[in-house]
């Protein structure tokens, strides 16, 4: 006997029959109908229609919606009947909301009548058409459902053991039996917004499509992956010869093994116990030819690993035309996307969604919410839109005081909570040791940064960022925005930061990274800074306070520094030598104190200072990767040897002495925007032609976007090697390039371009030796060959950074537009006039 689930709630009815009662109501529906009930399959039949009722009744609409199934018996007088026909519609509407499984059973009739409106059919709507010819939309509607029920698989009976009813009957029974032993699952008490992402993914698993089609449902921990693939199961399941919810994967794999999920498979797809699985190979061997015969739907709910897939179940070849696999997982990219592997992302829910559902949880139907509301939609914007957080918060702080809720509210800012954190973390336990700094690293300092700016400080500190902060968006723990800045979602971000502050929770000064400003003044104010901290932020705008350097004495492994508005009092050779980022923003000093270790930076940034200076110490900047300084200066330094007016400059190598060479160009640009744009494109570009060797070279920088929200001078400064660094880095050595290119009496014109949007007033080159001992001019290690500048925006009192630049042999390209904010036309004229330049250079290779 069939576990017909009768008792759910929805359902009060198994299957419904809908026929045409002078066709075959005492015959073959009839035998059908007592077949089922035999079976203890609950079934509805309208016992007017057996009398060839023409108006269908509130029960029958009513028990419709009530049952699981449909069985439709299609004969040549159906179309005839307006109730039959106004039934099927309902069906199909029924079936469209979900949950409602439609099985044709053409009796006397070849499905292409039906399809194409032919014989006994198109009789039937040649008189609907006249009875009908003021309500034609009633009409299209019989008309479109019977060519939508004709395309669903069904049964043929004529084709279908010869005809032999009996037989057929038996088979409809056995088939509806097993559909209805596969049980529903449970999903949620509160689907809020839940059909419409089902119906989303229903779409993309092509229900009229005949090839296999596997959907990858993916999205960070707690977004509602599972709740929605067991609500797609729940409408579909009952339209495969067989299916499976593998649930938790991961889990059980790890608990239980791969072969217990196999077995697991099998018996739930063919709904019988199955013989022991003793290893991996065999399961797949077995579960292949056992069901590759079958037109399945199989769900694998929390794969993050391609190894888990192909242990369960192998590749997708063998599956049978018309089989749906789902798979639920938190790695974006498990499987490359395809006409036979498709994606959907399940995103946070909309805030009225998320107030609905916080309420629905957090209250019972008769508690008032008005005093609430500020509260809820605090919740709501904390959470932003993930499902889990807001059943765990609202079923925590049902029935609770306004005041409860208030303070916990205050603790989430702190400490968050622990189920939702747990949930989020099984992502951050699978990472590796780097991938875990990093993504801390971000959390708790970084989001909101550019990435390419990010992955040069991550690079010097060891961390392999490229390969690591892949990782963390295959994985859903980050996103870098189409302006390439890295975003994570608020939870992710708390509980990053709880992972921190669980180092140590009574002492900050023993944890890794500090970035609560209570705890930040904490520390540095009663001095209890240990080497466990790598990283600090304080920021008190406004405030202007001051604290002793010695506060960080202790922090030796200090790597990443932000301070904002604050004043250090003291030595600062207590400051760490193993910085690698300092961002000083309001800088108090007019020039950077000599006792500053700075040779390690990959970074400085230091806008809005009160800077004026570019000293002999920050020489040693250059050394490291410092390589492009953007200063609020007018005029460029005088020990640059040759400079103009306007965008070049020529020069003649002056006489060198004996093993002495040029080995690179310190270039020197002051420039402005122009008042009449209101945003510009900086892309530096330095065309250097040497007419006495006849050879020219290019140096041509990342392009970068960014507002003009300063209308001043800027001076940039950079450097152009020519044996670098580069090859240490592991990066293609281009030295050999420009080695000895430039000697004793070269004639040599320089030409630079800042950018659309941008006046350049005046340059200036200054020639590095090998032996470099000038009076006055930087030493040869300054401002190292290729330069990284990384910022959006460059503008400020001070600012400089690093990215890597480009050299290279002299090639014509086009500059394209990839923003469309600011004047198209002026843009196209820029960069038709930088095109026309280069162009109109000498060209000595032709």
């Amino acid at each position: 006997m069939a576990s017909s689930n009768s008792n759910s709630s929805k359902w009060d009815y198994d299957v419904f029959l809908s026929f045409k009662g002078a066709d075959t109501g005492k015959g073959f529906t009839d035998h059908l109908y007592s077949a089922l009930v035999r079976d203890g399959i609950h079934t509805f039949r309208d016992a007017n229609e057996i009398n060839s009722g023409e108006e269908i009744g509130p029960d029958c609409l009513q028990a419709i919606e009530k049952s699981r199934f449909s069985v439709v018996i299609l004969s040549k007088g159906y179309a005839s009947s307006t109730s039959c026909l106004d039934e099927l519609v309902h069906i199909l509407e029924c079936r469209k909301e979900g949950g409602h499984a439609v099985w044709p059973v053409f009796y006397d009739i070849d499905p292409s009548d039906v399809e194409e409106l032919k014989g006994s059919f198109e009789e039937a709507f040649a008189e609907h058409e006249k009875r009908f010819k003021d309500d034609m939309d009633k009409v299209q509607k019989w008309k479109d459902a019977l060519r939508e029920v004709a395309c669903l698989k069904g049964l043929d009976l004529q084709k279908h053991w010869d005809g032999h009813e009996a037989k057929n009957i038996d088979y409809i029974v056995k088939d509806i039996s097993d559909r209805l032993d596969r049980t529903i699952l449970s999903v949620t008490t509160h689907p809020v917004g839940l059909l419409s992402r089902a119906k989303e993914v229903i779409s993309l698993l092509g229900e009229k499509l005949v090839d296999v089609r596997i959907v990858g449902i993916y999205g960070m921990g707690g977004i509602g992956k599972t709740t929605v693939a067991k609500k797609v199961y729940n409408l579909v399941f009952h339209e495969f010869e067989g299916s499976c919810f593998l649930e938790n994967v991961r889990k059980e794999s790890i608990s239980k093994g791969i072969a217990y999920l196999q077995r697991q498979l099998l018996s739930e797809t063919l709904k019988r116990k199955h013989e022991k699985i003793d290893n991996i190979s065999r399961g797949l061997n077995v579960i292949r030819d056992r069901l590759r015969r079958k037109r399945i739907f199989i769900v694998l709910d929390d794969i993050d690993e391609l190894e888990q897939l192909n242990k369960i179940i192998g590749n997708f070849e063998w599956l049978f035309p018309g089989s749906r696999v789902i798979i639920t997982t938190r790695i974006k990219d498990l499987l490359q996307p395809s006409e036979l592997y498709l994606q959907y992302e399940v995103k946070e829910l909309n805030n009225d969604d998320s107030l609905q559902l916080l309420r629905l949880h957090a209250f019972n139907e008769h508690h008032p919410v008005d005093n609430y509301m500020d509260c809820m939609r605090r919740i709501v914007s904390y959470v932003r839109g993930i499902p889990l957080a807001l059943e765990v918060l609202g079923s925590s702080l049902c029935g609770q005081s306004i005041n409860v809720w208030n303070s916990k509210l205050e603790k989430l800012k702190v400490i968050g909570n622990g189920d939702i954190h747990n949930k989020l973390k099984i992502s951050y336990d699978s990472l590796d040791d780097t991938e875990k700094f990093i993504f801390l690293d971000i959390a708790c300092f970084f989001i909101g940064y550019n990435k390419d700016y990010i992955m040069s400080i991550l690079e010097d500190c060891g961390f392999f960022p490229a390969d690591g902060i892949n990782t963390l968006m295959r994985r859903c723990l980050l996103k870098v925005g189409p302006d390439n800045k890295l975003s994570m979602h608020d939870l992710l971000r708390d509980m990053g930061r709880e992972i921190v502050r669980q180092e140590s929770s009574t002492d900050p000064g023993e944890r890794s990274r500090l970035w609560r400003q209570e705890d930040v003044i904490d520390v540095i104010t009663d001095r209890m800074g240990t080497k466990a901290v790598e990283g600090l932020i304080l920021n008190l705008p406004g405030l202007k306070q001051s604290f002793s350097t010695e506060a960080f004495k202790k922090m030796k492994k200090l790597r990443l520094l932000q301070l904002n508005c604050i004043c250090l009092e003291g030595s600062y050779e207590y400051i760490s030598t193993k910085l690698r980022w300092l961002c000083w923003l309001e800088f108090p000093l007019k020039s950077i104190p000599p006792d500053l270790y700075l040779e390690t930076l990959i970074a400085l940034d230091m806008r809005y200072s009160s800077l004026h200076q570019f000293s002999e110490e920050t020489k040693a900047l250059c050394e490291k990767s410092i390589y492009s300084i953007f200063l609020p200066v007018k005029d460029i330094p005088a020990w640059f040897s040759h400079q103009n007016e306007g965008d070049t400059v020529s020069l003649q190598v002056p006489a060198l002495d004996r093993d002495c060479k040029v080995t690179g160009f310190l270039i020197s640009v002051v420039y402005a925007w122009e008042d009449s744009l209101e945003s510009c494109y900086l892309s530096p570009n330095i065309t250097v032609i040497n007419r006495t060797r006849n050879f020219d070279w290019m140096y041509d920088p990342r392009v970068t976007f960014f507002p003009c929200e300063v209308q001043q001078d800027m001076m940039w400064l950079s450097c152009w090697l020519f044996e670098n660094e580069i090859k240490e880095k592991g990066i293609v050595d281009m030295s050999w390039r420009f080695q000895d290119e430039v000697e004793e009496g070269d004639q040599l014109d320089v030409w630079i371009d800042m950018g659309f949007g941008i006046v350049v007033k005046r340059c200036g080159i200054h020639l590095l030796y090998h032996h470099n001992d000038l009076q006055g001019s930087p030493s040869n290690d300054i401002l190292a060959a290729i330069s990284h500048a990384c910022f959006s925006r460059h503008h400020g009192r001070f600012m400089m950074s690093s990215r890597l630049w480009l050299t290279f042999n002299r090639k014509c390209h086009e500059v394209t537009l990839t923003r469309k904010w600011y004047d198209v036309q002026s843009f196209k004229r820029w960069s038709n006039k930088r095109e026309q330049r280069v162009n109109d250079l000498p060209d000595f290779y032709r």
